[in-house]
């Protein structure tokens, strides 16, 4: 179901809807009389794309959408084509939620020890496993424009 509405959101984005329409200090009643509000039954499928076994949360960025998936690790979906353009295994199953910045792509795994990878985006290849990991399966995480390593 996160997954769905991930991919909501990033169909509203991707659809034009204004930056300023979600601004963090717009009150809530002033973009949401400018909403369409639709049934889901008008929605309709542009792609299936097979992403794995099991896949579960996401990082939307615009260069496509970074998606947990078990058993490989991660995904990254280019939206132009609805093709998975790439796949980076991984040390352990993805949980916890993925955030990016401009540079990496953290990505927390579950397990006996939880940890945390993290992607280079420009290579899209695995630089790091720190022994940090998620509090839980269902937490979620937050990235920052810089990380000090």
């Amino acid at each position: 179901m996160r997954l769905l509405a991930a991919i909501l959101v990033a169909a509203v984005i991707a659809a034009g809807a204004p930056q300023e329409a979600f601004a963090s200090d717009t009150p809530i009643t002033a973009w949401t009389s400018r909403v369409s509000v639709r049934p889901m039954s008008e929605l309709k499928i542009a792609a299936t794309i097979p992403i794995g076994n099991d896949a579960d949360w996401v990082a939307i960025k615009s260069q496509g959408v970074w998606v947990g998936s078990r058993p490989v690790g991660v995904k990254h979906v280019d939206p132009s084509t609805n093709q998975v353009t790439s796949s980076v295994a991984l040390p352990g199953d993805p949980c916890a939620g993925l955030a990016a910045n401009s540079e990496s792509l953290r990505v927390p795994l579950c397990g006996a020890a939880p940890r945390l990878a993290q992607i280079d985006l420009k290579t899209q290849t695995l630089v790091h496993t720190f022994k940090v990991g998620p509090a839980g399966r269902e937490g979620g995480i937050a990235i920052g424009a810089t990380w000090l390593l």
